[in-house]
């Protein structure tokens, strides 16, 4: 099967969230797909994939990103038969800096805070994705697919995410 073709903006990502009274750190990409073909609620928001690092694993994140908002699930890949999603959600301050919470649905774990920062790295990459790309990626992969294929244009400097 032809893999689909997307036209996305990759992001990363890093931030800080407060687990069990400490600071842990995190980070990670996300592809927001430009041309996504559903309707949306608000088309300011970019619905969004990706992969998060933290102490904990390796996480799959899903969700959206808009000017203001950034909100987003997130499932340890190690542990999804087990855990239930996290549930972030962030605004962004004047600075910049997105500053938000997070709420397991787990009821014995407890919610946090975290802060993070994006910035837009790729702007208009067209990747042919297959269907399951997003659970079976690995960062060399991707560097490799976006060499490969030609079709990535570097952010123009200056212009933030």
């Amino acid at each position: 099967m032809e893999p689909e073709k997307e036209k996305s903006d990759v992001y990363s990502i890093t931030g800080f969230f407060t687990a069990n009274g400490k600071e842990k750190c995190f980070g990670g990409f996300l592809f927001a797909r430009k041309d996504h073909p559903e309707q949306r609620e608000n088309p300011l928001v970019l619905p969004f994939k990706g992969l998060l690092c933290d102490c904990y694993g390796l996480s799959d994140i899903e969700g959206g990103i808009s000017p203001d908002n950034l909100k987003f699930s997130k499932s340890y890949r190690d542990r999804r038969s087990e855990e239930k999603s996290i549930k972030y959600s962030l605004k962004r301050n004047p600075s910049g800096i997105w500053v938000g919470q997070y709420l397991p649905e787990d009821e014995e774990m407890f919610p946090g805070h975290v802060i993070a920062k994006t910035h837009l790295d790729w702007e208009d990459v067209d990747l042919a994705l297959p269907s399951d790309f997003y659970s079976s990626l690995m960062p060399e992969e991707l560097v490799k697919e976006m060499l490969e294929g030609g079709g990535v244009l570097p952010h123009r400097r200056g212009k933030f995410a």
